[in-house]
């Protein structure tokens, strides 16, 4: 009898979180408290045991300066097959009325 082991090749299929757009709370404040982490990835993989992770934001920061940053979430399954997606958040200054 003859096995065939599959080797699991395929990536997980990942849909992040929706952008983000934030305003500051206060005329004199340059960062504000995001919870990015409200929302989570879509994820799904064939072999059904998969996890994902936040890439470049450091110790789950939540505060962010007015800008953009775009974080990377990575999807990876027990065969390290890895897939990325790109969630922007914008931090805006009060504007002049």
């Amino acid at each position: 009898m003859c096995m065939r082991w599959r080797v699991d090749v395929a990536a997980p299929k990942l849909i992040c979180p929706s952008d983000l757009d934030v305003t500051v709370a206060h005329w004199a404040d340059n960062s504000t408290i995001v919870h990015y982490d409200a929302q989570q990835p879509q994820i799904s993989d064939n072999s059904g045991h998969v996890d994902y992770r936040v890439v470049g934001v450091p110790n789950q920061q939540r505060r962010f300066g007015v800008g953009l940053v775009a974080l990377t979430y990575e999807a990876f399954d027990a065969a390290g097959n890895v897939a990325s997606c790109v969630q922007h958040i914008r931090v805006r200054g009060m504007s002049v009325a």
